[in-house]
């Protein structure tokens, strides 16, 4: 490690954040101070670090998860970024396969057994078996949270895993039965994420993730004045954050939640934005729901037949 190696690695995830040094300072200490702590001139006091990560969207404890880790570990990790995809790609038994050889990899270090337990639960989520997944979710959580209750994050700090264990927590208590503790949990989540003030890309795309989730529990659970007010969270913190591709799904949600609060009109002006541009990107499986939401609302049942007949032909 170089003597600077903090000073270093502070500069660099500012650049990547696209923060100048008086926007990185501002409310903490002073441009001057950023620059010197970056040259190494000059150490912060735990405080003020503390608050530069935190507005970096990170932590201490991340920067040595981050910077400091063995070959062993990074294989560990690359292996559990292939189970995460096959997971997110709906191929369970070969995430399951690429689990089972990280089962005793994962060891003794926190955040590996951290995100094996998270991605051995999503797996079981995934596969209807959520009742399974709640306990292990809460005991990842405390490996890194021990004197934090999941559903008490609001105001707390998160790494991006802390926030998906949330996330995935949130829709195992769903998909077990238990709506309002889904609903409690994701509430939290959005508070936190909200309150935290970061420019990293994910953090702000699980921040819109987690306001689109919440509103889809409370449309379930026929709350939809409230699941219209989380969506359009949703729709800003998408144009705040230029996340363009999240933004289609985004605006069919809302459109759902205007036709649940009886603005049909609303709803079909979306619907018929947002239809090319989701057949344009290949947006296959939402284009058809928004395209069977606007057919019932213009035509009912002919019209969805008469579609469909004219894309076959």
């Amino acid at each position: 490690m170089s003597e600077n190696a903090l000073g270093n690695m502070i500069r660099e995830m500012r650049r990547r954040a696209n923060l100048t040094q008086e926007q990185l300072a501002s409310g903490i200490c002073s441009a001057v101070s950023i620059s010197r702590i970056e040259n190494g001139a000059q150490m912060p006091s735990g405080k003020v670090l503390n608050a530069i990560l935190s507005r970096l969207g990170t932590s201490t404890y991340r920067i040595c998860d981050v910077h400091y880790k063995s070959e062993t570990q990074l294989e560990f990790e690359k292996a559990a970024d292939t189970a995460a995809m096959h997971i997110k790609q709906g191929r369970y038994d070969e995430a399951e396969r690429v689990l089972e050889g990280l089962r005793e990899q994962a060891g003794e270090n926190a955040l590996n057994r951290q995100y094996f337990m998270l991605l051995e639960a999503s797996l079981s989520v995934y596969r209807g078996r959520p009742e399974e997944a709640i306990p292990q979710l809460e005991a990842a959580f405390r490996l890194t949270k021990p004197d934090v209750e999941p559903a008490a994050v609001r105001g707390v700090l998160l790494t991006y895993r802390e926030a998906n264990i949330i996330s995935i927590l949130s829709v195992a208590n769903f998909n077990s039965g238990s709506e309002l503790r889904a609903i409690e949990l994701s509430k939290a989540l959005v508070e936190s994420l909200e309150a935290h003030d970061s420019a990293l890309k994910f953090y702000n795309t699980i921040k819109i993730n987690a306001a689109g989730n919440l509103s889809q529990l409370l449309e379930k659970q026929g709350w939809y004045n409230e699941a219209l007010k989380y969506i359009e969270k949703a729709e800003r913190f998408c144009i705040l954050y230029e996340e363009h591709s999240l933004l289609p799904e985004i605006l069919y949600f809302k459109a759902k939640a205007l036709h649940n609060t009886g603005n049909d009109a609303e709803c079909i002006r979306i619907l018929k934005i947002i239809l090319p541009y989701m057949e344009l990107i290949n947006k296959t499986e939402p284009a058809k729901l928004a395209r069977r939401l606007l057919n019932k609302l213009e035509g009912g049942d002919n019209a969805e037949q008469n579609a469909e007949r004219n894309a076959k032909a």
